[in-house]
């Protein structure tokens, strides 16, 4: 048997051993009950609706010791002033909101998009450059749409797509300005005594994309 187990081996026959001696020590006055049951109530104690801990009586039945039952006074607060709305009643507010900022486009602000190209996820806004490595297929001047967008909003409001939003709720486009070659990267193996040496220079492709425009049209169900 390893140190560690028998550690705690030796710990639960103390833990046992004091579970056995429990009630006769309760019975006897050795130790209290505040004892035992103080660390296990200071979170309770520190609500104000259920009262500490401190002025409850303890009961003793055959010397084995018993929780008393738990007294709860003025659980429930007032509620003369709230008023419940439904789900459905706040998502049709929020829609409405969402919709009235777009329509006036002097309080959206600057919109941007989270988009997914290549694998990688960035978040992006109108005019931005966004360089992507690796080969990417579409020729310098073409225009494309960036189909996979997770998120987009504007200064007031965000829409967070589940993973995607649709794309008729919002158009993000993009023409290619520039393909190229990144910097050199210096790729060196070496193995000692054994006369093996490599060396290359490495350069990935990359492809410029210059963000044209993000559009959003209006929420369905206003």
């Amino acid at each position: 048997m390893s140190i560690l187990a028998r550690s705690i081996f030796r710990a639960g026959e103390a833990v046992n051993g004091l579970l056995h001696l429990m009630p006769a020590a309760l019975h006897a006055g050795h130790i209290t009950c505040k004892t035992i049951v103080r660390p296990f109530c200071v979170a309770s104690c520190m609500n104000k609706y259920v009262r500490p801990i401190d002025q409850m009586k303890y009961k003793h039945k055959d010397g084995k010791f018993q929780l008393p039952t738990w007294r709860i006074d003025n659980l429930d607060p007032d509620t003369t002033d709230l008023t419940v709305v439904s789900p459905q009643q706040r998502t049709q507010e929020l829609t409405q909101r969402v919709n009235t900022a777009l329509e006036n486009r002097e309080d959206v602000g600057r919109l941007f998009a989270v988009v997914q190209v290549t694998g990688l996820q960035r978040k992006v806004t109108t005019e931005d450059i966004l360089v992507i490595s690796g080969t990417f297929h579409p020729n310098i001047g073409d225009k494309i749409r960036l189909e996979k967008v997770l998120m987009a909003g504007g200064k007031n409001f965000t829409l967070v797509g589940r993973p995607l939003l649709s794309r008729d709720l919002v158009k993000v486009e993009a023409t290619v300005i520039e393909k190229t070659l990144s910097h050199v990267k210096v790729k060196f193996n070496y193995i000692r005594r054994k006369r093996y040496r490599k060396f290359k220079l490495l350069q990935t492709p990359n492809t410029m994309l210059v963000i044209n425009s993000i559009e959003l049209n209006p929420l369905p169900g206003s």
